[in-house]
């Protein structure tokens, strides 16, 4: 009974050394490693950062999101949409739904290393029987990439004219002072979009500092500025975040706008906006 009490007894100590030479081993490469690495796929999901990699899948994804818009379908558009963005009750307002014939993905234009804007050619058709017309729009599609080969539409799309052939483009400095009165950035892109949506080329080139005619969105009515955030200053221009509310495509929209501002003088200018607008390049040769 004694010797088997021994071996026991022995056995016990045994298990308890190995034991605690495994919690201490395990203690000594926590250490070592850190808590990030000993998670491993935890912690890399939450840095990675996906690089929009195939400007085709971008642009494919834009063009079936921008078919269900055209047809005022937000329930499917949504579908399209990245995790975390919901459609804004008030992007559409159906007044009347057009028949669209199809899109097309003219242009995916790097925004980021994760961002596309996707240039979108759609062909619809308003009205009935007789009074049945086509028209072509275009919109502008923002894309993010979710995943490696996923995608989903970001914000709300823009509309915006039919680009013309581009010529070489010019490079220009100009100097001038930062546009502060937020009253008076108002006044002068409310003017802005008023020309933009009933003016001419010509009308519009003294909305930019190049003075360079740009095209009308002419099938869009323009309602009203429905925001602006000023987002600061750098190197005396002004950035800043704009929503105009327009009626385009039978439905009145929101449509948002980059812009990047400058004053020389009393005379405002606008060095920048995005989405671009074409330059009316047969204007510009004559």
């Amino acid at each position: 009974m004694r010797t088997n009490k021994r071996i026991w007894v022995a056995r016990l100590g045994s298990w308890i050394l190995i034991g605690s030479l495994v919690v201490l081993a395990g203690l000594s490469i926590y250490k070592l490693l850190g808590p990030d690495d000993v998670q491993g796929t935890m912690v890399e999901e939450k840095t990675v950062e996906y690089k929009v990699d195939s400007a085709y899948g971008a642009a494919k994804f834009a063009e079936d999101f921008a078919y269900y818009w055209l047809m005022h379908d937000l329930e499917k558009a949504q579908q399209y949409t990245a995790k975390g963005f919901e459609i804004p009750s008030d992007a559409l307002t159906t007044i009347e739904k057009p028949n669209v014939l199809g899109t097309e993905a003219w242009a995916p234009v790097h925004t980021s290393k994760t961002t596309v804007s996707v240039l979108i050619k759609g062909l619809i058709e308003e009205g009935k029987g007789k009074e049945a017309r086509r028209k072509t729009v275009y919109l502008s599609v923002p894309v993010v990439a979710a995943a490696a080969g996923q995608y989903g539409v970001y914000d709300i799309p823009t509309f915006v004219p039919k680009p013309s052939a581009p010529k070489v483009p010019e490079t220009k400095e100009e100097s001038g002072e930062t546009v502060k009165e937020k009253e008076k950035i108002q006044l002068f892109l409310d003017s802005f979009f008023r020309q933009y949506t009933s003016g001419q080329a010509s009308d519009l080139a003294q909305y930019f500092a190049d003075g360079k005619s740009r095209l009308p969105l002419w099938e869009a009515k323009y309602n009203r500025l429905k925001s602006l955030d000023l987002l600061g200053k750098e190197n005396g221009d002004v950035k800043a975040n704009a929503e105009a509310i327009m009626e385009i495509n039978g439905a009145t929209t929101i449509q948002k706008y980059e812009l990047i501002l400058r004053r020389e003088g009393e005379k405002w200018g606008l060095i920048k906006i995005h989405p671009d607008i074409p330059y009316d390049y047969e204007r510009e040769e004559e």
